[in-house]
Parts: structure tokens; sequence; C-alpha cells
């Protein structure tokens, strides 16, 4: 835990050194999904309220490691922009997979997660 002036500083260099290594710079924000039902939501699959698993990749009710699509991405779908109710979201599902980094979903979620954190707590 850094405060947020050193973080800043961090982010803007993007190299740390530390002895001989050098170390990239990242933020690390985990954004929560859950991994049976691939909603981004507070609880994980093992908590699932779901009967049935959706894929991550092409949001058919079957397991995403069983996924014959896994390797397709002309398939993939995400069910979280599928399920939205914004149209871009909707749209856009078929351009990512439940888990990308590229989700509109995950990016706006991450962009929250980033804007409620306190880098300096605890330091």
């Amino acid at each position: 835990k850094v405060s947020p002036e050193i973080r800043h500083h961090l982010i803007q260099s993007s190299w740390l050194f530390i002895g001989n290594t050098r170390c990239k710079v990242v933020d690390r924000f985990d954004i929560k999904q859950c991994f049976k039902c691939q909603k981004l939501v507070d609880h994980i699959s093992t908590n699932c309220p779901e009967d049935h698993p959706t894929c991550m990749y092409c949001s058919g009710a079957h397991l995403s490691r069983n996924c014959r699509e896994k390797h397709n991405p002309a398939q993939h779908r995400c069910r979280n922009c599928s399920h939205s109710t914004d149209s871009k979201h909707q749209e856009a599902c078929h351009t990512h997979h439940s888990g990308s980094d590229s989700c509109p979903l995950r990016v706006s979620r991450r962009q929250e997660l980033i804007s409620r954190t306190d880098y300096s707590k605890n330091f």
C-alpha cells in the first residue's frame, strides 16, 4: 500500500527497480465474477443460486471447460452484455466472452472500483 502520490508516480513510470530486477507496475483490481452463472456479482460458483451453469465463452447451458467454441472468437457471446438493459452492450455481446478484459461492463465495474479505492488507507 502506498500513498496516492507514490501510486501515481509508479503508474506513470510503469517500471520499478527492485535490486537488479526491473518490474512492470500495474494496478490490480479484481472484479468478482461467478464462474457458474458468469454474472459480475458478489457470489462465487459454490454459492451460486442458479440451477444450471452458463458457459463463459458462448453463453450456452454447459460448463465453460466443455465449450466447443472456446477457441473460436467469432462464436463468443458475453452473458452479461447480452442480458444488459443497455442496447449498446447487447449489440456488442458477440465481440467478446464473459471473462474478457474488453467487456464494457467489466471495464465500467473496474473504473467504479478504482474511483472508490483509497490508496493510502492503512498506510
